[in-house]
């Protein structure tokens, strides 16, 4: 049996979700990446081995001077 390990990316994304009185500092920042692992057999009854893939979203907000708001899902 022949496995063939395929494509592995990362995509990052970033934006924000601004109010114009908004200062840069004090925008919630929403980041994240897409991870995918798709494995394919070339000799056997299958087609397909494996597909995984991962989310991760980030989001960063500075509350005030001494407070941060942070959460990864």
């Amino acid at each position: 049996m022949l496995v063939l390990l395929a494509t592995s990316s990362i995509i990052k994304a970033q934006d924000s979700i601004v109010t114009p009185q908004a200062q840069d500092e004090s925008k919630l920042k929403i980041s994240g990446e897409l991870l995918t692992d798709d494995r394919f057999l070339l000799k056997g009854k299958n087609d397909w081995a494996w597909n995984e893939n991962r989310l991760t979203l980030k989001f960063d907000k500075k509350i005030t001077d001494n407070s941060k708001f942070y959460s990864e899902v």
